[in-house]
Protein backbone atom coordinates (compact mmCIF):
# COMPACT_ATOMS: atom_id res chain seq x y z
CA UNK A 1 0.00 0.00 0.00
CA UNK A 2 1.17 3.36 -0.48
CA UNK A 3 2.06 5.57 3.03
CA UNK A 4 -0.13 8.68 1.39
CA UNK A 5 1.74 11.40 2.41
CA UNK A 6 5.43 10.82 1.04
CA UNK A 7 4.14 12.39 -2.44
CA UNK A 8 6.09 15.66 -3.63
CA UNK A 9 4.23 18.61 -5.09
CA UNK A 10 6.71 20.34 -7.30
CA UNK A 11 6.63 22.96 -9.51
CA UNK A 12 9.03 23.62 -12.65
CA UNK A 13 9.18 26.97 -14.52
CA UNK A 14 8.63 27.50 -18.72
CA UNK A 15 8.31 30.72 -19.88
CA UNK A 16 7.48 32.80 -16.51
CA UNK A 17 4.65 29.99 -15.56
CA UNK A 18 4.68 27.34 -13.01
CA UNK A 19 3.97 23.83 -14.18
CA UNK A 20 2.50 21.72 -11.71
CA UNK A 21 3.76 17.79 -10.42
CA UNK A 22 3.44 15.53 -7.92
CA UNK A 23 6.42 13.07 -7.00
CA UNK A 24 5.77 9.45 -5.55
CA UNK A 25 9.52 8.33 -4.63
CA UNK A 26 10.10 4.70 -4.33
CA UNK A 27 10.52 3.70 -1.16
CA UNK A 28 12.81 0.86 -1.74
CA UNK A 29 15.07 -0.01 -4.31
CA UNK A 30 14.41 0.64 -7.72
CA UNK A 31 13.97 -1.96 -10.00
CA UNK A 32 12.55 0.58 -13.17
CA UNK A 33 12.98 3.58 -15.14
CA UNK A 34 10.58 6.69 -13.61
CA UNK A 35 6.83 6.37 -15.07
CA UNK A 36 5.26 10.27 -15.74
CA UNK A 37 1.83 10.11 -15.93
CA UNK A 38 -0.11 12.64 -18.00
CA UNK A 39 -3.79 13.14 -17.09
CA UNK A 40 -6.57 14.18 -19.68
CA UNK A 41 -8.54 17.32 -20.79
CA UNK A 42 -9.92 19.18 -17.64
CA UNK A 43 -8.57 16.47 -15.62
CA UNK A 44 -5.78 16.63 -13.29
CA UNK A 45 -2.72 14.78 -10.99
CA UNK A 46 -5.63 13.59 -8.57
CA UNK A 47 -7.04 10.86 -11.65
CA UNK A 48 -4.15 9.02 -11.15
CA UNK A 49 -4.13 8.63 -7.69
CA UNK A 50 -5.62 5.25 -7.56
CA UNK A 51 -3.66 3.76 -10.31
CA UNK A 52 -0.25 5.09 -8.50
CA UNK A 53 -1.30 3.40 -5.56
CA UNK A 54 -1.73 0.08 -7.78
CA UNK A 55 1.32 0.51 -9.10
CA UNK A 56 3.75 0.82 -5.88
CA UNK A 57 2.09 -1.74 -4.69
CA UNK A 58 3.02 -4.14 -7.63
CA UNK A 59 6.80 -2.47 -7.73
CA UNK A 60 8.91 -0.11 -6.54
CA UNK A 61 9.41 2.90 -8.92
CA UNK A 62 9.79 6.49 -8.79
CA UNK A 63 6.15 7.97 -10.45
CA UNK A 64 5.95 12.08 -11.48
CA UNK A 65 2.01 12.88 -12.57
CA UNK A 66 2.75 16.30 -14.54
CA UNK A 67 0.22 18.46 -14.73
CA UNK A 68 -0.70 20.44 -18.16
CA UNK A 69 -1.14 24.54 -18.37
CA UNK A 70 -4.36 25.93 -17.03
CA UNK A 71 -4.73 21.83 -15.07
CA UNK A 72 -4.42 21.70 -11.55
CA UNK A 73 -2.01 23.19 -9.33
CA UNK A 74 -0.12 24.48 -12.80
CA UNK A 75 -0.44 28.26 -13.83
CA UNK A 76 -2.91 29.24 -16.24
CA UNK A 77 -1.14 30.77 -19.25
CA UNK A 78 -0.81 34.38 -19.96
CA UNK A 79 -3.62 36.53 -21.28
CA UNK A 80 -2.59 36.70 -24.91
CA UNK A 81 -1.83 32.86 -25.55
CA UNK A 82 -4.14 29.66 -25.63
CA UNK A 83 -4.24 26.45 -25.20
CA UNK A 84 -2.67 24.89 -28.53
CA UNK A 85 -2.18 20.91 -28.29
CA UNK A 86 1.23 21.23 -29.89
CA UNK A 87 2.67 23.99 -26.87
CA UNK A 88 1.03 20.76 -24.61
CA UNK A 89 4.17 18.64 -26.19
CA UNK A 90 6.55 21.11 -26.28
CA UNK A 91 5.66 22.01 -22.01
CA UNK A 92 6.47 17.91 -21.27
CA UNK A 93 9.18 17.97 -23.42
CA UNK A 94 11.00 20.76 -21.46
CA UNK A 95 9.58 19.45 -18.06
CA UNK A 96 11.03 16.02 -18.35
CA UNK A 97 14.41 17.86 -19.29
CA UNK A 98 14.12 19.87 -16.63
CA UNK A 99 13.56 17.17 -13.79
CA UNK A 100 16.68 14.94 -15.77
CA UNK A 101 14.74 12.62 -17.17
CA UNK A 102 17.24 11.04 -19.25
CA UNK A 103 14.75 7.78 -19.62
CA UNK A 104 11.42 7.04 -18.49
CA UNK A 105 7.81 5.27 -19.28
CA UNK A 106 5.47 7.51 -20.40
CA UNK A 107 1.33 6.98 -19.99
CA UNK A 108 -1.06 9.03 -20.98
CA UNK A 109 -4.78 9.26 -20.66
CA UNK A 110 -7.21 10.63 -22.97
CA UNK A 111 -5.38 13.96 -24.04
CA UNK A 112 -2.50 12.94 -22.40
CA UNK A 113 -2.38 9.82 -24.15
CA UNK A 114 -2.12 12.15 -27.05
CA UNK A 115 0.36 14.25 -26.08
CA UNK A 116 2.37 11.50 -24.93
CA UNK A 117 2.58 9.69 -28.06
CA UNK A 118 3.77 12.90 -29.89
CA UNK A 119 6.74 13.43 -27.38
CA UNK A 120 7.27 9.56 -27.98
CA UNK A 121 7.43 10.09 -31.70
CA UNK A 122 9.94 12.82 -31.62
CA UNK A 123 11.83 12.05 -28.36
CA UNK A 124 14.27 8.76 -27.76
CA UNK A 125 14.37 8.52 -23.96
CA UNK A 126 11.26 7.39 -24.07
CA UNK A 127 11.49 3.13 -23.32
CA UNK A 128 7.86 2.51 -23.38
CA UNK A 129 4.49 4.58 -24.12
CA UNK A 130 1.19 3.35 -22.96
CA UNK A 131 -2.03 5.41 -24.41
CA UNK A 132 -4.61 4.90 -21.97
CA UNK A 133 -7.94 5.87 -24.04
CA UNK A 134 -6.25 7.39 -27.11
CA UNK A 135 -5.14 6.88 -30.33
CA UNK A 136 -2.52 9.66 -30.98
CA UNK A 137 -2.97 12.84 -32.08
CA UNK A 138 -6.55 14.09 -32.99
CA UNK A 139 -6.40 15.31 -36.69
CA UNK A 140 -9.33 17.12 -38.53
CA UNK A 141 -11.22 16.59 -41.46
CA UNK A 142 -13.88 19.18 -41.58
CA UNK A 143 -14.13 22.51 -43.61
CA UNK A 144 -10.89 24.47 -41.81
CA UNK A 145 -12.35 27.86 -42.79
CA UNK A 146 -15.30 26.99 -40.28
CA UNK A 147 -13.35 25.68 -38.48
CA UNK A 148 -11.26 28.43 -37.73
CA UNK A 149 -14.69 31.11 -37.66
CA UNK A 150 -15.91 28.95 -34.75
CA UNK A 151 -12.70 28.77 -33.05
CA UNK A 152 -11.95 32.67 -32.87
CA UNK A 153 -16.11 32.66 -31.30
CA UNK A 154 -15.45 30.60 -28.97
CA UNK A 155 -11.82 31.95 -28.10
CA UNK A 156 -13.78 35.75 -27.91
CA UNK A 157 -16.96 34.18 -25.61
CA UNK A 158 -14.30 32.33 -23.30
CA UNK A 159 -12.59 35.85 -22.63
CA UNK A 160 -15.54 37.41 -21.78
CA UNK A 161 -17.26 35.40 -19.98
CA UNK A 162 -16.86 36.12 -15.91
CA UNK A 163 -15.64 33.53 -13.43
CA UNK A 164 -18.02 32.62 -10.84
CA UNK A 165 -17.33 31.01 -7.41
CA UNK A 166 -18.56 27.06 -6.61
CA UNK A 167 -21.67 27.79 -4.72
CA UNK A 168 -22.46 24.12 -3.45
CA UNK A 169 -19.04 22.07 -3.70
CA UNK A 170 -21.04 19.08 -3.06
CA UNK A 171 -23.76 19.73 -6.17
CA UNK A 172 -20.47 20.23 -8.24
CA UNK A 173 -19.09 17.14 -7.36
CA UNK A 174 -22.32 15.46 -8.85
CA UNK A 175 -21.90 17.57 -11.75
CA UNK A 176 -18.45 16.44 -12.66
CA UNK A 177 -19.61 12.97 -11.93
CA UNK A 178 -22.34 13.05 -14.85
CA UNK A 179 -20.15 14.52 -16.81
CA UNK A 180 -17.23 12.19 -16.81
CA UNK A 181 -19.47 8.99 -16.04
CA UNK A 182 -17.55 8.96 -12.62
CA UNK A 183 -18.40 7.76 -9.28
CA UNK A 184 -18.96 10.11 -6.48
CA UNK A 185 -15.30 9.37 -4.67
CA UNK A 186 -13.52 9.56 -7.82
CA UNK A 187 -15.17 13.12 -9.21
CA UNK A 188 -14.41 14.06 -5.46
CA UNK A 189 -10.56 13.35 -5.93
CA UNK A 190 -10.86 15.29 -9.23
CA UNK A 191 -12.01 18.02 -8.01
CA UNK A 192 -10.80 19.06 -4.32
CA UNK A 193 -7.57 19.20 -6.57
CA UNK A 194 -9.18 21.66 -9.18
CA UNK A 195 -10.29 23.85 -6.22
CA UNK A 196 -8.86 26.94 -4.09
CA UNK A 197 -10.43 29.34 -1.94
CA UNK A 198 -9.59 33.39 -2.23
CA UNK A 199 -11.71 35.84 -0.33
CA UNK A 200 -13.76 33.10 1.57
CA UNK A 201 -14.78 31.78 -1.65
CA UNK A 202 -14.14 28.60 -3.74
CA UNK A 203 -13.07 28.96 -7.33
CA UNK A 204 -12.11 26.32 -9.63
CA UNK A 205 -8.28 26.45 -10.25
CA UNK A 206 -8.59 24.93 -14.18
CA UNK A 207 -8.28 28.24 -16.59
CA UNK A 208 -12.19 28.43 -18.18
CA UNK A 209 -9.97 29.06 -21.42
CA UNK A 210 -9.35 24.77 -21.77
CA UNK A 211 -12.78 24.85 -23.46
CA UNK A 212 -12.84 27.45 -26.12
CA UNK A 213 -12.61 25.01 -29.37
CA UNK A 214 -9.68 24.45 -31.54
CA UNK A 215 -8.67 26.60 -34.34
CA UNK A 216 -6.79 23.97 -36.40
CA UNK A 217 -5.63 20.53 -36.15
CA UNK A 218 -3.01 18.37 -37.73
CA UNK A 219 -3.99 16.62 -41.38
CA UNK A 220 -4.50 12.60 -40.57
CA UNK A 221 -1.41 12.34 -42.59
CA UNK A 222 0.74 14.37 -40.48
CA UNK A 223 -0.62 12.47 -37.17
CA UNK A 224 0.06 8.85 -39.42
CA UNK A 225 3.53 10.26 -40.07
CA UNK A 226 4.17 10.98 -36.39
CA UNK A 227 2.86 7.65 -34.74
CA UNK A 228 4.99 5.89 -37.69
CA UNK A 229 8.37 7.42 -35.79
CA UNK A 230 7.11 6.18 -32.32
CA UNK A 231 10.30 3.77 -31.70
CA UNK A 232 9.16 2.27 -28.76
CA UNK A 233 6.96 -0.22 -28.12
CA UNK A 234 3.56 1.29 -27.41
CA UNK A 235 0.71 -0.33 -25.41
CA UNK A 236 -3.03 1.14 -26.67
CA UNK A 237 -5.24 0.52 -23.83
CA UNK A 238 -9.05 0.70 -24.34
CA UNK A 239 -12.20 0.74 -21.97
CA UNK A 240 -14.70 -1.47 -23.08
CA UNK A 241 -17.71 1.26 -22.51
CA UNK A 242 -14.86 3.84 -23.35
CA UNK A 243 -15.03 6.40 -26.65
CA UNK A 244 -15.69 4.22 -29.28
CA UNK A 245 -14.27 7.13 -31.40
CA UNK A 246 -10.71 6.79 -30.29
CA UNK A 247 -10.98 3.13 -30.52
CA UNK A 248 -12.31 3.28 -34.27
CA UNK A 249 -9.42 5.55 -34.75
CA UNK A 250 -6.83 3.11 -33.66
CA UNK A 251 -8.52 0.65 -36.11
CA UNK A 252 -7.52 2.59 -38.97
CA UNK A 253 -3.84 3.63 -37.40
CA UNK A 254 -2.29 0.99 -35.38
CA UNK A 255 -0.38 -0.63 -38.63
CA UNK A 256 1.75 2.03 -38.76
CA UNK A 257 3.37 1.38 -35.32
CA UNK A 258 6.66 -0.06 -35.34
CA UNK A 259 5.54 -2.00 -31.99
CA UNK A 260 2.08 -2.00 -30.70
CA UNK A 261 0.27 -4.32 -28.39
CA UNK A 262 -3.42 -3.54 -27.65
CA UNK A 263 -5.68 -4.29 -25.00
CA UNK A 264 -9.03 -4.00 -23.34
CA UNK A 265 -10.80 -3.44 -19.71
CA UNK A 266 -13.83 -3.33 -18.21
CA UNK A 267 -14.94 0.34 -17.62
CA UNK A 268 -16.07 3.72 -18.81
CA UNK A 269 -13.04 6.82 -20.34
CA UNK A 270 -12.00 6.69 -16.43
CA UNK A 271 -11.22 3.35 -16.42
CA UNK A 272 -8.00 3.69 -14.74
CA UNK A 273 -9.75 5.08 -11.73
CA UNK A 274 -12.09 2.14 -12.14
CA UNK A 275 -9.84 -1.04 -12.21
CA UNK A 276 -6.70 0.58 -10.91
CA UNK A 277 -4.63 -2.90 -10.02
CA UNK A 278 -5.47 -4.62 -13.51
CA UNK A 279 -4.26 -1.85 -15.37
CA UNK A 280 -1.52 -1.25 -13.25
CA UNK A 281 -0.63 -4.97 -13.72
CA UNK A 282 -1.07 -4.82 -17.25
CA UNK A 283 1.28 -1.73 -17.77
CA UNK A 284 4.15 -3.38 -15.50
CA UNK A 285 4.02 -6.99 -17.57
CA UNK A 286 3.83 -4.58 -20.60
CA UNK A 287 7.07 -3.21 -19.47
CA UNK A 288 9.01 -5.70 -18.36
CA UNK A 289 8.00 -7.59 -21.07
CA UNK A 290 9.02 -5.46 -23.65
CA UNK A 291 12.21 -3.60 -21.80
CA UNK A 292 15.27 -4.69 -20.17
CA UNK A 293 16.12 -2.02 -17.56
Amino acid sequence: MLNWGIEQQGFIELGGKKHSFLHFPAEQSISMRPIVLLHGWQDNAASFLPLVEAITSIISVDIYCIEFAGHGHSEHRSADAHYHFIDYVYDIQQILLALGMTDCHLVGHSMGGMVASVVAAIESNVRTLTMLEASGPLSEQADTQEQIRSAFVSRQAKGQTAVKPIADVDAFIALRARAGGLCLSHARMLIERDVAFNNDKMWRRSDIRLTALSPIRMSEAQAIDLLSKIECPTLAYFANDGYTGLYKLMGSRKKVFKNITMAYEAGHHHFHMQHPYAIAQRLINFIQEHVQE
